[in-house]
């Protein structure tokens, strides 16, 4: 019995990995699209013929930033009589405060800046996108979230490629303002820029349908309008309009060497909340429009990477689960056998290692060591033994003491799966 489980488990874990292949070979792939060249408009407009654009910053309790964000923004290089900032506010703090005194003090310097605000947030910045665009004065729409820093000449190096009339929206690429603050900025930074070089250079270099980032880009107002507008169903709001848009047959170009500075996440929970928004928000968006992009007459090329890409945070978490099955003996089939031998239910609860994979998270008591000895030799008990219930309840049966095992947190324990605290003070 214990072999045919065992080998049922190698199975899945090569079916688990037959289903990663294609992402890296998709990953490969793109890596080649975006070392081809593509050329765009690159002349830029006559100035008697510059179009009047919208800058529209939404923004929600950013008081630390929305000065620096207002003040770059409205000394971008471009005609004053052709330019509208909306600051799209949300706050409930003292963020409207600071709002109102910046926009108050360009406006008395010839600067048409309005403050925008709401009593609810329905739609979250989908909502506030979709009010500011029905009152927009623009043809074209720049959208910029808080912690970015416009540079004085991005209207001027995002505006050429709409000349040609297909064209629905200009990506640029992002840049780091504190790029070597930690190692864990630099880490996210090599990532961002993977991200821009091959995903979306990928993408758009060869032919496939990509992405508006959420900011740092500008729309075409008829193609937001033509598209349906800002939709509210999703998290990605920004991903679900760009795919819709790209459906009904607009163009988007990826212009790399346009960069837009912004501040990455400094700390490892606002990377979580913002990591946890793209991932839910992508499988959304890919349950609304696989459908009905899957049943359109669009070329084989740009479904398949169309799946790949919004099914893509799927595949990270089959990656987690693969290695679930393997972390405990680094051995599918002795994972298997330790199911069989103690059972789902206690490898669930006294597996520490395979417990915390899941829920990635790092075990207190790996991270924190008791200063006294009997602490320290239960943490060592606790990492050995990987936090084993069993374990413990071995241990307690044999000084024939009773008390129960109790979970890791309860009753101020910190070695994670342990005796009770009558069996711990008579060891």
């Amino acid at each position: 019995m214990s072999d045919t489980v065992a080998l049922l488990v190698m199975a899945l874990t090569l079916g688990v990995l037959a289903f990663l292949v294609p992402f890296a070979f998709h990953r490969t792939l793109l890596l080649l699209l975006s070392g081809r060249s593509r050329s765009e408009h690159v002349t830029p407009w006559p100035e008697e013929q510059l179009p009047h654009v919208t800058v529209q910053l939404p923004i929600y309790n950013e008081r630390h930033v929305v000065s620096r964000l207002i003040d770059a923004v409205c000394l971008i290089d471009y005609p004053a009589r052709l330019l509208e900032v909306q600051v799209l506010d949300d706050s409930d703090d003292t963020t409207r405060q600071i709002v109102s005194e910046r926009v108050a003090h360009w406006r008395a310097r010839g600067v048409d800046v309005v403050h925008i605000t709401r009593e609810h947030r329905d739609g979250f910045k989908a909502g506030a996108l979709a009010e500011g665009t029905s009152v927009a004065k623009g043809e074209y729409l720049l959208v910029l979230d808080a912690d970015f820093v416009a540079p004085p000449d991005l209207l001027r190096d995002l505006l050429p490629p709409f000349r040609d009339p297909a064209v629905g929206m200009v990506q640029a690429r992002w840049d780091h303002l504190n790029r070597n603050e930690t190692w864990f900025t630099e880490a996210q930074a090599l990532l961002l820029d993977g991200h821009f070089l091959f995903e979306q250079g990928g993408r758009y270099n060869g032919d496939r349908f990509f992405n508006f980032n959420g900011t740092a880009g500008v729309w075409r107002r008829t193609c937001v309008e033509d598209a349906g507008g800002w939709h509210t169903d999703t998290l990605t709001e920004d991903l679900d309009l760009s795919y819709r848009a790209q459906m009904a047959g607009w163009r988007f170009v990826y212009l790399d060497h346009v960069a837009v500075p912004a501040e990455i996440p400094s700390t490892v929970e606002a990377l979580e909340v913002q990591q946890r928004r793209w991932a839910q928000g992508g499988i959304q968006t890919a349950r609304k429009i696989l459908p009905a992009l899957l049943r359109g007459s669009y070329p084989l090329a740009v479904k398949a990477e169309a799946v790949i890409h919004l099914c893509g945070r799927a595949s990270a978490h089959v990656g987690v689960g693969a290695a679930a099955l393997s972390v405990r003996d680094r051995s599918p089939v002795a994972w298997a056998r330790a199911v069989l031998a103690r059972g789902p239910a206690d490898l669930h609860r006294g597996d520490r290692s395979v417990h915390d994979l899941l829920l990635v998270r790092r075990p207190q008591a790996w991270t924190r060591r008791p200063r006294t000895r009997s602490g320290r030799c239960a943490h060592a008990r606790a990492r050995h033994r990987a936090h084993d219930s069993c374990y413990a309840g071995r241990v307690s049966r044999a000084r024939g003491l009773s008390g129960p095992v109790r979970p890791y947190g309860q009753d101020g324990e910190r070695a994670g799966w342990a005796v009770s605290t009558r069996a711990r003070e008579a060891g």
